[in-house]
């Protein structure tokens, strides 16, 4: 396998400690002409129906028909700030079963709903507390419950923010979904959709979760920016990092890989959402509601996938293991931030992307293998 001895970084967050990456795919998706199911090794190739989409968690086995798309029960929830909500009939255009729409109203602007015909539409003004990963913990506790008493239910719910139109701050390898995607993924085998999907670059949308548990974000400048300080409650929280976060949650355990989520939209089967226990759910939205803009929220929003989504099975992880060709490393110097590459041997953490860095500007550093 060939190294490649360069460090390319931008300024990232703090958060990012690792990127994994791939070169041209050294495995095959056939064998003697037959497609490989349960064994498959190979994870970025069209015409294997089983690994796919999976390193970019894009395609998974069951995924319906547009016309089943369009006909599926949806539920939407906005969790609304300050954003017009004009852009919604548009965004629903199509469905022919949403079945009801509640806003989580928190900053004092009134939140004005288009007409959307029958569908059944809430508005419910709540503290202005853990921003929207609150919103949607309170909907899964207090709402959800009287929309739906079956485990089994096979309808999806849509977890937006009032800015989902809005141009997205990371960099262009990632797209924002739309909502018959978002809802074709929710009903798959992995019963979980992104709101962001890679399209670009070579990295994988799957985590370690033995270094996605030292994640440990310091501080958020940009949401005091985009919303005010909100209140005076310090930003880090008593967690020690992300691993002592969810430990706290008592969801049920995780694989050794997970699907993360950045940007704070996604959907998920109602039957997913409950195969845990209410009162993770419960434990999640009251560690939230410490205050406005806190770490805690950050630790949500990396936790979403790990706590909706389908667990992988064995020959999934194995394939995205051997599909790796290596990994990006963050490292930290008196100079800031660096990101050296790794053997493949050493992979501890497969990140979605970087960031942009918002407010510095790009920068190179090399060193030597």
């Amino acid at each position: 396998m060939k190294a490649i001895l360069y460090v390319a970084s931008i300024i990232l967050p703090v958060n990012f400690l690792a990127l994994l990456y791939i070169t041209e795919s050294q495995t095959k998706c056939e064998q003697n002409g037959i497609p490989i199911k349960e064994t498959c090794k190979c994870v970025d190739c069209h015409e294997d129906e089983v690994c796919g989409g999976l390193w970019k968690a894009n395609h998974y086995p069951g995924m319906p028909l547009d016309e089943e798309v369009l006909a599926k029960k949806v539920h939407i929830v906005i969790a609304h700030c300050n954003k017009s909500l004009d852009w919604l009939p548009k965004y629903t255009d199509g469905f022919r079963n949403i079945a009801s729409i509640h806003v989580i109203s928190k900053c004092g602007v009134e939140a004005k709903v288009p007409s959307l015909g029958q569908t059944y539409v809430e508005v419910l003004k709540v503290e202005n507390v853990g921003r929207c990963d609150h919103s949607y913990a309170h909907y899964i506790t207090t709402i959800l419950p009287t929309l739906t008493s079956q485990k089994q239910d096979d309808s999806v719910v849509v977890f937006l923010k009032d800015s989902v139109t809005d141009k997205i701050h990371q960099i262009d390898q990632l797209m924002k979904l739309d909502l018959m995607s978002l809802v074709r993924l929710a009903s798959s085998e992995n019963g979980f959709a992104c709101g962001l999907s890679i399209v670009g670059g070579p990295s994988s949308a799957y985590h370690d979760v033995a270094t996605l548990s030292q994640y440990n974000w310091e501080l958020y400048g940009k949401g005091n920016r985009d919303y005010g300080a909100g209140d005076t409650v310090e930003f880090k929280s008593s967690f020690a990092n992300l691993g002592d976060f969810y430990k706290t949650l008592n969801a049920k355990p995780s694989q050794e890989i997970v699907q993360v989520c950045y940007g704070g939209v996604f959907a998920a089967s109602i039957s997913n959402i409950k195969k845990q226990d209410m009162n993770v759910w419960k434990t999640l939205e009251k560690i939230l509601e410490r205050g406005d803009n806190i770490q805690e929220g950050h630790y949500s929003e990396r936790s979403w996938a790990r706590l909706l989504a389908n667990p992988l099975k064995p020959f999934q992880i194995e394939s995205l293991r051997k599909y790796a060709t290596g990994v990006q490393e963050k490292i930290f110097s008196m100079h800031g931030p660096l990101i050296r590459q790794k053997h493949p041997t050493e992979v501890s953490f497969m990140n979605l992307n970087a960031y942009n860095g918002n407010e510095q500007k790009p920068r190179m550093r090399f060193i030597a293998a």
